[in-house]
């Protein structure tokens, strides 16, 4: 494959070998670089997620189980993550009263990254992901809505599928890994999740535990 940029024919990691071009302008220098550095990141985070299902298929009982504070992961969970999308402008709205429950706290943490990661990743600048939960007496309930674009109703069945991303736009962003992580984490715990969408209006993902 042969990507054409900067009126430079550019094969596959073939940014590298432009790179040594001592009469290569510094501005095109520093893009591609930027570019080498992008795609190490997406190689490594693709690589770590396969490694991490790989390792989720492979058990089937949870060892961990600790008292943990629902609410303060999630707090945490978005402290992490607003550092990761430094640049975009998401407002977050929680209400989240103090919950806990007995679960391994390492697996559950996944779970919050994941659905709060894609909350960001698919909410345009200015809008705001909302995260509700609440305690029955049984169950513990955990609602994470962002104002996207929606996901399309014949694609709502997919998109637990690995590698699938519905949305063309964000092929490059993500590995297509994160919700069925998310699933498999929560089947593991004896957790579900499920998903309410409409396009143009925004994305719901819902998170139902155990209390113990």
């Amino acid at each position: 494959m042969v990507l054409r940029v900067d009126g430079h024919d550019v094969p596959d990691a073939g940014f590298a070998e432009l790179l040594q071009d001592p009469a290569l302008p510094e501005t095109d220098r520093q893009e591609y670089l930027k570019l080498i550095r992008e795609e190490s990141i997406r190689l490594s985070a693709l690589s770590e997620s396969i490694l991490n299902l790989s390792r989720l298929d492979s058990t089937e009982i949870v060892v961990k189980n600790e008292r943990v504070s629902v609410d303060e992961q999630i707090r945490k969970a978005v402290i992490l993550l607003l550092e990761k999308w430094g640049d975009s402008r998401i407002l977050f709205d929680l209400d989240l009263p103090s919950i806990t429950v007995t679960t391994d706290p390492d697996l559950l943490e996944q779970v919050w990254i994941n659905l709060i990661d894609n909350a960001i990743k698919y909410s345009p600048d200015g809008s705001t992901v909302r995260i509700r939960g609440a305690a029955g007496k049984d169950t513990v309930r955990v609602v994470v809505r962002d104002e996207g674009a929606g996901i399309p109703a014949d694609k709502l069945e997919h998109i637990y599928d690995r590698f699938y991303q519905c949305e063309e736009s964000h092929r490059k962003v993500g590995s297509g890994l994160g919700l069925s992580i998310v699933r498999r984490i929560l089947e593991l715990i004896g957790g579900t999740v499920s998903c309410e969408s409409t396009e143009g209006v925004g994305t719901a993902m819902t998170v139902e535990l155990p209390l113990s």
